[in-house]
C-alpha cells in the first residue's frame, strides 16, 4: 500500500508527460510565408522579416527571408504579433498598412497563420537642384515636398516632408511611397538688401516711402516657387512616382520686388518683447512661415521687410501684461499687394468663443483635458485648455465664422455628453458659428467608454486586413464619433465607442475611398450591423464585409 506521500509523488510523475504535451503543443506555433516585390510578385530574397507580439506578449524576433522569399518563425505561443519586413531599397512596411493600421496575425489553435504573401512596395525618389536667376546654386533652400491622395478620408494635398539643399543646391528625397507628388523652393537671394521705412506726414497712401539711399534693386526676394516653376499653388505641376522609380525635378529662382509692411497696435508698447510672424498658404492649405526682416521698431509700430506680395497672414503677439504675465496675440489676413500698414487690432471676422464644463462622470478631469473644435472645411484643430473651476476660452482672434466639430482632447477615458450654445448653432457634435457675435458653450462631459469585440466575415469566413467603421446615427453633425479599425488575420477587431446608436460596416476596400464623406458612407450602411453602445457596455458582434 504506498504511503500518502508517495501517492502524490506518483500521480504527478503520471501528469509530467501530459503536462508537457500541452506546454510543448502551446509552444508550437508558427508564423509562415514568402515576401515578394508588390508590382512584379517577383520572391525577395534576404529581407528581414520581425514579428512583435501585442497584448502584453513579450515577443520580439526577427529572420532572413530564403532565396525564395520564404520566411518561418516557430515554437511560438499562442496571440497576435505585428508582422513587418524591409530589405536594400524597401523600407520598413507593416503586414497590410493602410495608414495607421494593419493587419495582426492570430496565432493558435484553428488559426491560420501560415502561407502568407507579404508584399513590399519598393521606395521611389525625387531628387533636383535649386538655381538662382543666374543659374548658380541656391544653398540652404528650403524645399517642400507635398502628397496627393487619400488623407482622413478626403482627397487632399498634405505637406509630407521639407529639406535644405546641399552646398551645391541639390536635394533629395528617399524611401517615397508610390503616388502623386508636388514640390516647392524657398530661400532668399544672398546679396538682398531691403530699404528701411520711415512715416511722414505728406506720406502716400499707404504711409511708408523710403529712407536713405539704399539701392531698390537689392531689396528683392523669391517667392515660393512650385515645380515646374510657378508661383502660384493653383499651377504647380504633379509628379507621378511609380514603385522603385527615381525622378528629377530642378528649380531656377526668379527674384521679386520685397513688400513692407507696417504693424500697429494701438494701446500696445510695440517695443517691448513682440513676437511677429508672417506665412503664406501653399498647397493644401499648409501654412509656411516665411523668412522676415524687422527694419524698424518702436512704441508704435513694427515695420517688416523681406517677403513677396500676394496674400499672407500676419500675426502679433504682444509684450506680456504685468498683471496677468499672459500675452495678446492677433492674426490677420492680408493681401500684400503693395506697401501698407496694417492695424492689428481691427481683426475682422474673428469670434470671441468661451464656455464651461460640467463633469458628469465620477473621476476628474485630468489636468491636460481641453476641449477642441475643428474646421470642418480645412480640418485645422483649434484647442482650449479646461480650467480647474471647468471654464475654457479658445485663444482670440483664432475662431472664425464657419462649422465645427467639437470634441474632447487629452482625455482619453472622458467624451462630450452634449452640450448648447449661446450665440451659435448646435446641431449633434457640430456648431455653426455665423457672426461675430460672442459664443458662449455648456459642455456637459461623462466617463465611461463602450467597447465592441467583433468579427469580420466574408462568405461565413473571418477575413483579415479589413477597414471596420463604427458609423454613428447622425454622421454629418456627430463626425468626431466615428471609429475605425483594421480587421486582424483572424477577422477580429476592436473599438472604444462613445455611447450611442451607431451602425458597424466592415469594407475591403474602405482605405481608397472618401470614408469621410456621407454619401459615400451612406452606401455601406444597409448591409451593417446596428448597436447602441451603454456607458461601459461590452459587446460582440460579427460583421459581413463588403
Amino acid at each position: 500500500m504506498l504511503r500518502p506521500r508517495s501517492l502524490i509523488l506518483f500521480v504527478l510523475i503520471g501528469l509530467y508527460p501530459q503536462v508537457y504535451a500541452a506546454h510543448a503543443q502551446e509552444q508550437n506555433f508558427r508564423i509562415s510565408g514568402t515576401v515578394v516585390d508588390a508590382s512584379s510578385g517577383v520572391p525577395l530574397a534576404t529581407a528581414d522579416v520581425s514579428i512583435v507580439g501585442t497584448g502584453g506578449l513579450r515577443i520580439q524576433t526577427s529572420v532572413k527571408t530564403d532565396a525564395q522569399g520564404g520566411f518561418v518563425f516557430e515554437h511560438l505561443i499562442s496571440g497576435k504579433y505585428l508582422l513587418s519586413a524591409r530589405t536594400k531599397d524597401y523600407p520598413q512596411q507593416s503586414f497590410q498598412r493602410h495608414e495607421n493600421f494593419s493587419t495582426a496575425i492570430a496565432v493558435g489553435t484553428d488559426l491560420d497563420s501560415e502561407n502568407i504573401l507579404f508584399r513590399l512596395f519598393a521606395s521611389a525618389s525625387l531628387e533636383g537642384q535649386v538655381l538662382d536667376e543666374f543659374s548658380e546654386p541656391v544653398r540652404a533652400a528650403q524645399v517642400m515636398l507635398f502628397r496627393e491622395g487619400i488623407g482622413d478620408g478626403s482627397q487632399s494635398v498634405r505637406m509630407q516632408t521639407q529639406m535644405a539643399t546641399d552646398d551645391r543646391g541639390r536635394y533629395r528625397f528617399r524611401r517615397l511611397q508610390p503616388g502623386r507628388y508636388y514640390i516647392a523652393a524657398m530661400a532668399q537671394p544672398w546679396y538682398a538688401q531691403h530699404i528701411t521705412t520711415q512715416s511722414l506726414q505728406q506720406a502716400p497712401a499707404n504711409g511708408l516711402v523710403p529712407m536713405g539711399e539704399q539701392n531698390a534693386a537689392l531689396d528683392v526676394v523669391y517667392p515660393i516657387t512650385y515645380y515646374s516653376g510657378a508661383i502660384d499653388p493653383a499651377r504647380a505641376s504633379a509628379i507621378t512616382l511609380q514603385p522603385g522609380e527615381r525622378a528629377d525635378a530642378d528649380f531656377t529662382l526668379q527674384p521679386v520686388p520685397a513688400l513692407h509692411l507696417r504693424l500697429t497696435a494701438p494701446m500696445t508698447d510695440l517695443s517691448q518683447n513682440v513676437g511677429v510672424r508672417v506665412s503664406q498658404t501653399t498647397l493644401g492649405g499648409h501654412e509656411v512661415q516665411l523668412p522676415i526682416q524687422r527694419t524698424l521698431n518702436n512704441k508704435e509700430f513694427v515695420d517688416l521687410a523681406g517677403f513677396p506680395p500676394g496674400s499672407v497672414i500676419v500675426g502679433l503677439d504682444s509684450p506680456p501684461a504685468p498683471e496677468s504675465k499672459e500675452r495678446i496675440s492677433w492674426r490677420q489676413s492680408v493681401d500684400a499687394s503693395r506697401n501698407a500698414t496694417v492695424n492689428m487690432t481691427e481683426v475682422a471676422g474673428t469670434v470671441a468663443v468661451g464656455g464651461i464644463v460640467k463633469n458628469t462622470g465620477i473621476k476628474a478631469l485630468p489636468q491636460s483635458a481641453a476641449i477642441a473644435i475643428h474646421d470642418q472645411q480645412s480640418g485645422a484643430p483649434i484647442f482650449a485648455h479646461i480650467a480647474p473651476d471647468g471654464k475654457f476660452e479658445f485663444p482670440a482672434p483664432a475662431v472664425k465664422p464657419g462649422k465645427y466639430d467639437l470634441s474632447m482632447s487629452n482625455a482619453p477615458e472622458f467624451f462630450v455628453a452634449r452640450f448648447a450654445a449661446a450665440g451659435a448653432k448646435v446641431s449633434g457634435r457640430s456648431i455653426e458659428i455665423g457672426s461675430e457675435q460672442p459664443v458662449q458653450l455648456s459642455v456637459e462631459v461623462g466617463a465611461g467608454m463602450g467597447s465592441i469585440e467583433g468579427v469580420a466575415l466574408r462568405n461565413g469566413k473571418p477575413t483579415g486586413g479589413v477597414m471596420i467603421m463604427l458609423v454613428p446615427q447622425d454622421f454629418e453633425n456627430e463626425s468626431p464619433l466615428l471609429r475605425r479599425d483594421q480587421s486582424d488575420s483572424d477577422g477580429t477587431f476592436t473599438l472604444s465607442a462613445v455611447p450611442g446608436q451607431y451602425t458597424l460596416v466592415a469594407v475591403e476596400n474602405g482605405w481608397d475611398q472618401e470614408w469621410a464623406n456621407p454619401s459615400v458612407v451612406k452606401m455601406w450602411l444597409k448591409a451593417g450591423e446596428p448597436v447602441e453602445v451603454a456607458p461601459n457596455g461590452k459587446y460582440t458582434i460579427k460583421v459581413n464585409v463588403q
